[in-house]
């Protein structure tokens, strides 16, 4: 259909983003050309530092050229360049003369950037009137039926003087909704909310429709004001937006003539000494909003370049719009055939409807494709754990609420109440929510442009098989299949009801919450869990934020170890701090040892910060909750410890591994984990347990893909020795240990694995939907299927020790077990 284009999508262009990664996200940016980045430097360094010669004469010539590729006029519009769409946004709503008695209507499927006009609008008391798509689409059928549906539609009872600024998107970024020009006509003509339809200024974010839509000005004269943003459309240079506004209209002159900043070249004239000022006098908004320097390099040369791109090389933005269409009507047709063998479909595709009355306010755009994918058993698989399966085949998607609240609330259903909640619950560890009350947060979205391709929708299509495929065999043949491991009845029905005890393998304890542990032979427990362990973090001087090496990689050069010793009066312990760097510090020793008395030292914080270049502190936990945790804007403040051990078994290690050699994945080790005590199956057990059916053992427990043996533990266990009359530690179970991306640090670099394992393998088959939501200062103690929260995948379990107060025990990692009865 489109050999042309084909051909220079194919041939001729060779698009500049991440090496080997195929990007399906269009609506994020364009990806540039190389030939078109090529003609874009060589203007770049022909052009003057300083102001060129004819300069206001280019940029007028490339003002009336943006007005005709958006079919305007110079004559009725204006173009005042900002750095974006959302800058446009801004400038907008920063210019337009708020009161009480005006108003501010918007549509709810918005971009947040369009969202945030509602600050301006609340703090001058101006009424807000939130709006939904239904909702539209009941007034403009009770429009075309010549008949009202409610009283939002005008009376016309508003004073002449009061106006309202009408905010929707020409297309949804959330799932390609596009909304009809042609509704501000309707707008105009009928009112809205008792403001006269004259006084109603219509915005149009533009953003998403002019990169895969041609948009012709001239043919919907009611559009007010629309912005854009060119990145969006060429995919270079960035940093170049703009405003095109109807400057022949008294509602417009009435309400955005006014503005309160002024600098730059805006002014005329200035009075230092008082609050005179005297404001250029134009016709023009250019002259008066485009405060400062321009990005003038960009825009006089970046500009042309693309446009010419768009024109000569690409044949205009119809080509690009049939192309789009093309690769989109593919796309769903490969993506909403596919389905299980039970017949459940796998994509659930969030879409408008083919059609809404006689005149369709709203449609499929046709360049986005917004969905979640099923598990065999119809629920949804986490977003987040798709967009990484498809980054590990370096396939680049977008997941998550995509900037579009109103978007995200009227297709997943969610209400204030839960968006409340979502925003509570994302301020501990796990900074990222994927389900609330067993419904998924957010989705998948993918994106269309002219740089797409059928063969591109042909790769994430088989990706999205391979990813069901596993989850279908997890599902109905157990996880043995997808290491190809023979089972073995006979052990199996051994192991089912084998001796509960393990054998202790390894003691780590973190010193610093969020920094490399150490592993150690024997060490004290109390009432608290290990004495010092996780006692100690580092707070950011400036920000008073916790640090750990998930957000600054450097920590992982800081190897922290303990040395105790035991007086000989009291018995009592005392630490020895050791602090070593692997990294040569000019003028500070590599190693660090103090007391721990001495921990809020100066040269503690004074070698800590120029080690890790990083300006920060040493605290002890009790400390940072009591000078910090109630301060406002402190992140990291909800920063605690939620169980005493975390408990994980080497052959649920050994599991995981299985599945990463299955995808030719890079092993992983158990301290990934930050394990307290990592147990395996004592002598007794393994004894007739070979490598080849270790993987069987474990039978399906609930809706979880994939079972381990840590799933078959009843809620108390116990500590014990080969000495029989030593005295049994009690430990109480708490909750599973719900795994965030930390998992995926290199402690040793301090680096996250490019392909996000081994959380995205157990984001697949370790994922439980909690049927129920509890406090969020509680575990909850119920078994597999009910699990806390339902947020990340679930790998070890946290107990708490249970013995007196002030009681502190030595054990030792020689003779030491593990016991606890199987459910």
């Amino acid at each position: 259909m489109l050999s042309g284009l084909h051909y220079i999508v194919l041939l001729k262009y060779v698009y500049l983003v991440l090496e080997m990664v195929l990007s399906k996200d269009a609506i994020g940016k364009t990806p540039k050309s190389l030939p078109r980045v090529c003609a874009y430097l060589s203007h770049r360094f022909r052009a003057s530092n300083s102001l060129p010669e004819g300069f206001s004469e280019s940029l007028e010539r490339v003002r009336a050229r943006v007005l005709r590729f958006f079919g305007a006029s110079s004559t009725t519009h204006d173009v005042v360049f900002t750095s974006g769409a959302t800058a446009g946004l801004k400038l907008v709503g920063e210019n337009f003369q708020w009161k009480q008695s005006n108003g501010l209507i918007y549509v709810t499927d918005c971009h947040s950037s369009a969202l945030g006009i509602r600050e301006y609008a609340a703090r001058a008391g101006t009424a807000i009137y939130p709006i939904d798509r239904n909702w539209c689409k009941n007034w403009l059928s009770s429009i075309l039926g010549d008949s009202i549906a409610d009283n939002r539609t005008c009376k016309k009872v508003k004073s002449r003087e009061d106006y309202a600024l009408f905010v929707y998107t020409g297309e949804s970024n959330f799932c390609g909704t596009r909304y009809h020009l042609d509704f501000c006509r309707f707008i105009h003509q009928n009112g809205l909310f008792d403001f006269d339809g004259e006084n109603i200024v219509t915005l149009v974010d533009g953003a998403k429709l002019a990169a895969s839509h041609p948009i012709n000005l001239d043919l919907y004269s009611d559009v007010d004001i629309l912005v854009a943003s060119f990145y969006k459309i060429f995919g270079y240079p960035t940093g170049v937006g703009c405003i095109i506004l109807r400057k022949d209209r008294p509602r417009i002159l009435h309400t955005l003539s006014t503005k309160c900043y002024h600098g730059g070249g805006t002014i005329l004239l200035a009075n230092a000494q008082s609050l005179q000022i005297f404001p250029k006098r134009s016709d023009n908004f250019h002259d008066t909003w485009e405060d400062g320097t321009l990005n003038f390099v960009d825009i006089l040369v970046g500009l042309d370049v693309g446009l010419n791109w768009i024109e000569y090389s690409i044949g205009g933005m119809k080509v690009i719009e049939n192309h789009i269409y093309e690769i989109y009507c593919y796309a769903r047709e490969q993506l909403v055939t596919l389905q299980y063998s039970n017949g459940q479909s796998i994509i659930h595709m969030y879409e408008e409807d083919d059609c809404y009355g006689t005149f369709r306010l709203c449609e499929r755009g046709g360049s986005i494709l917004t969905m979640n994918v099923r598990l065999p058993d119809g629920s949804f698989m986490s977003p987040l754990s798709i967009y990484y399966a498809c980054l590990s085949k370096r396939i680049l998607l977008r997941s998550g609420m995509l900037c579009n609240p109103g978007g995200c609330q009227f297709y997943l259903g969610f209400t204030e109440a839960d968006i409340c909640h979502i925003a509570k619950l994302s301020s501990s560890c796990w900074d990222r929510l994927e389900y609330l009350d067993g419904k998924v947060i957010g989705a998948v979205r993918i994106s269309f442009g002219v740089h797409s391709r059928k063969e591109d929708i042909l790769k994430l299509v088989t990706v999205l098989k391979e990813i069901c495929h596993m989850a279908w065999e997890q599902t109905n043949s157990g996880p043995a299949d997808i290491g190809n491991h023979r089972r073995s009845n006979e052990v199996t029905e051994v192991s089912l009801h084998s001796n509960r005890f393990y054998v202790v393998d390894k003691i780590f304890i973190y010193p610093i919450k969020g920094c490399r542990g150490m592993s150690v032979k024997q060490w004290p427990i109390s009432s608290e869990g290990f004495l010092y362990d996780r006692k100690y973090c580092l707070v950011h001087s400036i920000t008073h934020s916790l640090l750990s090496i998930r957000n600054h990689a450097r920590i992982s050069a800081l190897h922290v170890s303990i040395n105790l010793t035991i007086t000989k009066d009291t018995g009592s312990t005392v630490a020895e701090l050791v602090f070593e760097s692997t990294e040569s510090v000019e003028g500070f020793s590599k190693i660090l040892k103090f007391y721990e008395w001495e921990w809020n030292q100066q040269k503690v914080h004074c070698w800590l910060s120029s080690v890790l270049m990083i300006p920060c502190q040493l605290m002890t936990i009790e400390a940072y909750k009591s000078q910090y945790s109630s301060r406002k804007g402190v992140k990291g403040k909800k920063y605690r410890n939620d169980a005493h051990l975390l408990v994980i078994c080497g052959q649920s290690v050994e599991k995981i591994n299985d599945l990463l050699q299955f995808q030719n994945k890079k092993p992983v080790l158990a301290e990934v984990f930050r394990p307290n005590l990592v147990v395996k199956q004592s002598q007794v057990v393994s004894c007739s347990l070979s490598k080849e059916n270790r993987t069987t053992v474990a039978p399906k427990a609930g809706p979880v893909l994939l079972s381990l043996e840590e799933d078959r533990w009843k809620d108390i266990a116990w500590l014990s020795t080969n000495n029989f009359s030593d005295e049994k530690i009690q430990m109480e179970f708490v909750g599973d240990c719900i795994r965030c991306m930390t998992i995926c640090i290199d402690p040793e670099s301090g680096n996250f694995r490019e392909d996000r394992e081994p959380w995205l393998s157990l984001s697949t088959y370790r994922r439980v939907i909690s049927e129920r939501e509890e406090d969020s200062k509680t575990f909850k103690k119920d078994r597999i299927g009910k699990t806390w929260k339902g947020r990340g995948p679930l790998f070890g379990r946290l107990y708490n020790v249970s013995m007196k107060i002030d009681q502190i025990r030595w054990i030792y990692l020689e003779g030491l077990h593990f016991e606890t009865e199987r459910a």
